[in-house]
C-alpha cells in the first residue's frame, strides 16, 4: 500500500513541476521578446536640427508636425531640449525626435 500511495504523490508532483516549468518558460520568453523590442526602439539616433536664421520654435513646430497644434509641439520641443523659455539662437542644435 505504501508504494501505491508514493506513486500517486510522485505523479502529482511531476504534473505540478511540468506545469510550473511550462508557465515559467512562457513568461520568460515573452519577457525577452518585450525587452528586445524596447531596446531596439532606444538605440535609434536622435534627430537633430540646426536652427537657421529667422526660425523659431513655432515655425519649427509647424514644419515638423503640420497637422498638430503648434502650441503642443512647442511645449514638447521645450521639454525634450530642456529649454526654460522659447528663445533659440541661430546655429543652436535642437532635438526634434517627437
Amino acid at each position: 500500500m505504501r508504494l501505491k500511495y508514493h506513486n500517486i504523490i510522485y505523479r502529482w508532483s511531476f504534473k505540478k513541476f511540468a506545469l510550473n516549468f511550462l508557465v515559467i518558460s512562457m513568461v520568460t520568453t515573452v519577457s525577452f521578446w518585450y525587452l528586445a523590442s524596447v531596446t531596439k526602439a532606444d538605440t535609434r539616433k536622435p534627430l537633430l536640427l540646426t536652427v537657421q536664421k529667422g526660425e523659431t520654435l513655432w515655425t519649427i513646430a509647424e514644419t515638423i508636425a503640420p497637422n498638430d497644434d503648434p502650441r503642443l509641439v512647442v511645449m514638447m520641443l521645450k521639454d525634450l531640449n530642456k529649454l526654460n523659455n522659447s528663445c533659440i539662437r541661430t546655429g543652436q542644435r535642437i532635438r526634434i525626435d517627437i
